[in-house]
């Protein structure tokens, strides 16, 4: 799972194979109440449903299936009515979708979870789906964002990624955690070991960090704010280290007097001038 902090926000993001682990129940439930709102308080589902966003998703085409495989009758009714107009015809299977009843809707929207989450949120989908080529594609991550990290570690095709305030290393998590609680730096070691029973995971295994040796020449920006309490400014110090270490391309704004995710507010045009400045340079779009 993909945990990001934007601000106060947050969004927990599965990956495609812890969702399709999900029972169908969990599933919707995920889909309605974990994913993140957008400014009118839907989820990202929930407003493909409403919007009936057909130009990304291809939505007429999947709920034609839908209907078509637990429907015939009626998809042949509708078929039969409008038989030649396309536009019509989906029409009448978002109405026919509309008046389902709470289990049958739930079954629908089920459906349609399955058929596009793991092609709508990820880099292949930009590749298979949108028309991208390998080296067109950015990534930022944001506090907990931080663990795009690992996408840019396992996709060569991701040209650039931008960092803010971001968590890069899990072991120094802990140990920063156990710091602002009062406890030793010493009992990091074992507390990262029994946490990582806890929760089922290798804390000290796979690590955004890691992300630093795999970045080539690819253009990578750090900006973070000095005086960051929740994510120690660390983080972003090792990661460029790391990078310069293997002989990469970073640059770095560290800012006064600014705390954790603060620059983008207090220094909005600046924040704003550098991230579009270092996009522009990564895909040789200053020129243009």
């Amino acid at each position: 799972m993909f945990i990001f902090n934007v601000g106060s926000d947050e969004v927990r993001v599965r990956t495609d194979a812890e969702f399709q682990c999900l029972n169908d129940d969990e599933k919707i439930s995920y889909v309605w109440n974990d994913l993140w709102p957008d400014d009118l308080g839907m989820t990202w589902i929930e407003k493909v449903l409403y919007d009936h966003d057909t130009g990304d998703l291809g939505l007429p085409e999947i709920w034609d299936q839908y209907v078509s495989e637990f429907y015939p009758e009626k998809y042949r009714e509708i078929e039969n009515e409008e038989p030649e107009d396309r536009h019509k015809k989906s029409g009448l299977i978002f109405e026919f979708i509309d008046e389902l009843e709470d289990k049958e809707f739930s079954r629908a929207l089920l459906f349609l979870v399955n058929q596009v989450y793991d092609e709508s949120l990820f880099y292949d989908w930009l590749i298979d789906s949108k028309g991208y080529q390998a080296g067109e594609v950015g990534l930022i991550g944001i506090s907990l964002g931080g663990t795009a990290a690992f996408a840019f570690e396992d996709e060569p095709g991701i040209a650039a990624m931008w960092l803010d305030s971001a968590v890069l290393d899990f072991p120094l998590v802990v140990r920063n955690e156990l710091g602002r609680m009062g406890f030793p730096a010493f009992l990091g070691g074992a507390a990262i070991t029994v946490g990582g029973w806890m929760a089922g995971t290798d804390l000290d295994g796979r690590n955004p960090i890691h992300a630093a040796d795999a970045a080539g020449d690819r253009p990578v920006f750090l900006t973070h704010g000095l005086e960051d309490t929740r994510v120690s400014v660390q983080h972003s110090e090792r990661f460029e280290e790391r990078v310069i270490e293997n002989g990469g391309n970073v640059e770095t704004w560290y800012v006064e007097d600014r705390a954790h995710v603060d620059a983008m507010w207090s220094d909005s045009e600046e924040y704003e001038n550098r991230l579009t400045s270092f996009f522009h340079d990564a895909f040789g779009m200053n020129g243009s």
